[in-house]
Order: structure tokens, then C-alpha cells, then sequence
């Protein structure tokens, strides 16, 4: 009860004090507090969302994973085990060996049979008495009574494998063991034990959770840059609609059209958002899943692997897109400037991109005029490579046929660089548009293509702040020519 009301003064604590701050933002803007409320909630609803079911969901399903691919691990090696038990038992029967010649090679071979990382992971036996016939760490307890081991937990274990033995005659069991040997090092464990019947011994192996719970933990680490991504471009885009609202608030007809504006692009990028990211997701977890199939063929393992390689390097490009348009809009990008060889610049982006270009048999070209220290230029060489290698991509991604072609041309203290395709080209309407963010063009083949709608409007940042200016011509049908021009010696100031 207690608690009950807690949580409902702390809620209505907490909401009284978003209300509260809505209202103030709304007197100082003009707008109302529930178009504030509207517009602020959904990308942090979407968020914490994202959060709960990664936690609730995702985590929980991972750890289960990983304990149920290695129940199937240990019990397999146990019935390894078991096998080489009745692999000497048979040879006694055969007469091959005395039973005391027997056991005593199982004691040796088993006494070094460890494997899993460090070779921390190893067998055991016990008999039903029981003794403890086999350990590698624990030598000092072997062939005594259970009733004289100082630590009654470990009595405890011994004695419930007896029982699984016993009454099943075989099966899981959980408990806490010392690391290694070290008695000073207590973890929780995973084991498999198997009744051998013929000798009345029980032999066993397991694994320690402390892998399985590092590898969550390394999941859970990694996870908190993305969330912390997500979490500053939801914070950043949920500020730029507030601030772009409070701005435009004291005339109502501009605060209705920016208002109109910033849910379309709000509802642009959380659809575009969920859908680059969760496809490459799906790709990732799903064949991902397939992979823990133990009796999958090498060649599907490789096109499992690839596709999520591929996944992955699509989810790194969206994060990228993420990380390059905040600090753009945060004015943390800054130039470094150097003296570059354009036509190296150029043959390297022809090479990165010909295969590319070859799957879809389209015709890759540079064009390079100059030389020597004519092909030289003082620029932000990361940034020049980063224009022309989204402009390039583009190009190849819209063209189903013919070429694409880059070239570039001195104009006095200028240099224009330009990308021309022979793609199904742009509508006159959209010239404008295709370097806004989030901006991605309906196609009339009803085709829809991958893409943050980020690329252009990063390429035009990067192009005004080395000094120059970006442009697009084209014709339906035909084709598009992107261009842009760069300084022959940028400067600093631009930035």
C-alpha cells in the first residue's frame, strides 16, 4: 500500500511539474501548451519505449539464448564423456583390460580433458557412494567421504548430483563452484552430470555463467552509445521543433505553418528512422537466430554471416548519418585543411565504387583535366572525399543503366566538381528539396529506396564550409548532374 501511494504522489509530482513547464514555455512563445505537449511527448514516448523493450524484452530473450546454446554444448560433452567411460568398459568385457587398468586410464585422460576460454571449463566424476573419483582442481578432496569436506554447500552439490543420477539419470543443475580451483573466487555455475551404470560413477561438466553474463554485460555496453545516439538526436530534434515553435509563436499564422512543418519532418524521421533501423535489426537477430544451428551447411553459414555483415554496415551508416547531421546542427564541425591531390582523390573514389557500380552494369568514369600541381588544391580533404563519395553512391543507387561520370573544372580561383548520371532524374518541383533533410522523392514506378534522407544535406554543410556552393540539375528521364565548387585555397573564416 505503502508503495502504492508513493508511486502515485511521485507521479503526480512529476506530472504537475511537466505541466508547469509546458505552461511557462507556452506564455513565453504564444503557443499552446498542448500543441508543446503534442509535439515534445511522442519522440520521447518513442524513445523510452525503444528502451523498456530492449530491457524487457531483448536482453531477457539473449541471456535465455545463451543459456539454452549451452545447456546444448554441455550436454553433448557429457555424453562424450560418458562414451569414453563405455568405450573402456567395453574393452574390459573384451578382456583387453582389468577394470582397475580401466579406470585408472579414465581417471588420467579425464584429469586433462578442459576446454572453453583459458580452459576453465573441465570434467568431473563421482561415484554413488559418493567419493569424488575425478577433479583437476580439486585434488585434495578426491576418494574422501563427503561428510569430511569442510564446505557444506559443496556437500550439498555432490550429493543433489547423486540424486539427478539416481532418480533420472541424468540432468541439469545449478549451484556455485570455486573458479578454477580458487577458493577465493566463488561462481555461479551450469552443469550436466550422466549416470554410468556399469561402474556406478557419474560424470559431468558445466560451464560458469560469469561468460554468459560478460557477454550480456558486452551487449549492454555497446547498447548505451546507440541509446545515448538515439537519446541526443530525439533531445536535439525534440529542442529544434520547441525552439523553431517558440521562435514563430508571436504570429499565429507562421507558428501554424512551422507547427504543420515540424510534424511532417517529425513523423518523417521517426518513420524513416524505424525503418532503417529495424529492417537491418531483423536482419541481424534473425540470421543471427539461424546460426545456432549446429547442423548448418558451411556455405549457408557464409551467406548467414554476410547478411549480417551487411546489416551491420547499414545500421553503422545510419548511425554515422546521426552523428555527422548533430554535430553539424550543434556547429561542432570544424575544417582541417591540407594540400590535396584531386586526381588521386578521384581515382580512389572510382576504384571504392567500381564494384559497386559493376553489379549493376553500369559504367563508372573519372575525368581529370589537370596535372601535377594544377591537380592541387588546399582543402578539407576528408570532407571533398565525403561530398563526392554520397554523391557517387547516390548516382549508382538511383541509375539501373548506362554511367555515371565524375569529373571537375578549373573557373579562375575555383574548382567545380560535378557527378552526372544517366538515372531516371529529378522533378523540377524537388530541385530545391532534395538537400532538406529527411527529403526523399516519390518515385512514379512506385519504387522506394534505403536511406536516411541525411546524405545531400550533410554534403551541403560540408560544401559551405570549406566556402563553396552545391547544386543539382536534371531532367526526367534523363538524368541528374550534381556540382559543387570548392575554393583553390579554402580558408578558415568560412567556418
Amino acid at each position: 500500500m505503502y508503495i502504492v501511494v508513493y508511486m502515485n504522489r511521485s507521479t503526480k509530482f512529476a506530472s504537475g511539474s511537466v505541466r508547469r513547464i509546458f505552461e511557462k514555455l507556452s506564455k513565453l512563445s504564444g503557443i499552446s501548451s498542448k500543441w508543446l505537449i503534442m509535439t515534445l511527448i511522442p519522440p520521447m514516448a518513442t524513445f523510452l519505449l525503444f528502451i523498456a523493450a530492449f530491457w524487457l524484452f531483448a536482453l531477457p530473450t539473449l541471456k535465455k539464448n545463451l543459456i539454452e546454446s549451452k545447456e546444448e554444448m554441455i550436454e553433448e560433452l557429457t555424453a562424450t564423456g560418458w562414451a569414453l567411460l563405455d568405450h573402456y568398459h567395453e574393452r574390459v568385457l573384451d578382456g583387453e583390460l582389468s577394470e582397475e587398468e580401466a579406470k585408472e586410464r579414465i581417471k588420467e585422460r579425464v584429469r586433462h580433458l578442459h576446454y572453453g576460454p583459458s580452459g576453465s571449463y573441465y570434467y568431473w566424476i563421482i561415484d554413488m557412494q559418493p567419493h569424488l573419483i575425478v577433479h583437476p582442481f580439486n585434488i585434495d578432496l578426491i576418494d574422501r567421504d563427503i561428510m569430511e569436506y569442510d564446505n557444506p554447500d559443496f556437500r550439498d552439490v555432490i550429493i543433489r548430483m547423486v540424486d539427478i543420477a539416481d532418480n533420472h539419470g541424468e540432468g541439469f543443475i545449478q549451484y556455485d563452484w570455486e573458479f578454477m580451483g580458487n577458493p577465493d573466487q566463488i561462481e555461479p555455475k551450469y552443469s550436466f552430470v550422466r549416470h554410468f551404470e556399469p561402474w556406478d560413477w557419474i560424470i559431468g561438466t558445466g560451464v560458469y555463467l560469469k561468460d554468459v553474463n560478460e557477454r550480456v554485460e558486452h551487449v549492454i555496453s555497446n547498447s548505451r552509445m546507440i541509446f545515448g545516439i538515439f537519446g541526443i538526436m530525439i533531445l536535439l530534434t525534440s529542442l529544434a521543433i520547441a525552439a523553431n515553435g517558440i521562435l514563430t509563436g508571436l504570429k499565429l499564422v507562421e507558428a501554424k505553418e512551422k507547427a504543420e512543418e515540424s510534424d511532417r519532418l517529425k513523423s518523417a524521421f521517426l518513420a524513416n528512422m524505424s525503418h532503417e533501423i529495424r529492417t537491418p535489426m531483423n536482419g541481424i537477430l534473425g540470421f543471427a537466430n539461424l546460426l545456432k544451428n549446429d547442423r548448418l551447411k558451411s556455405e549457408k553459414r557464409s551467406k548467414y554471416l554476410n547478411i549480417i555483415n551487411v546489416s551491420g554496415k547499414r545500421m553503422l551508416g545510419v548511425i554515422n548519418d546521426l552523428i555527422d547531421i548533430s554535430r553539424i546542427e550543434a556547429g561542432q564541425v570544424e575544417l582541417s585543411l591540407k594540400q590535396t591531390d584531386i586526381n588521386e582523390l578521384l581515382d580512389y573514389i572510382c576504384s571504392f565504387f567500381k564494384p559497386e557500380a559493376e553489379k549493376k552494369n553500369i559504367s563508372l568514369g573519372c575525368r581529370k583535366p589537370f596535372s601535377g600541381e594544377d591537380a592541387q588544391i588546399l582543402t578539407d580533404k576528408e570532407k571533398l572525399y565525403a561530398v563526392l563519395a554520397n554523391l557517387v553512391k547516390n548516382a549508382i543507387k538511383y541509375t539501373d543503366s548506362g554511367s555515371v561520370e565524375i569529373y571537375y573544372e578549373k573557373q579562375g580561383e575555383t574548382v567545380e566538381f560535378s557527378v552526372k548520371d544517366s538515372g531516371p532524374g529529378i522533378e523540377s518541383e524537388n530541385l530545391e528539396a532534395v538537400f532538406e533533410r529527411f527529403f526523399q522523392e516519390k518515385r512514379n514506378d512506385g519504387r522506394i529506396y534505403e536511406g536516411t534522407g541525411l546524405g545531400l544535406p550533410i554534403a551541403r554543410a560540408y560544401v559551405e564550409l570549406i566556402g563553396g556552393k552545391i547544386g543539382v540539375e536534371s531532367t526526367t528521364g534523363k538524368g541528374s548532374r550534381f556540382y559543387f565548387t570548392v575554393p583553390v585555397r579554402a580558408q578558415y573564416d568560412h567556418h
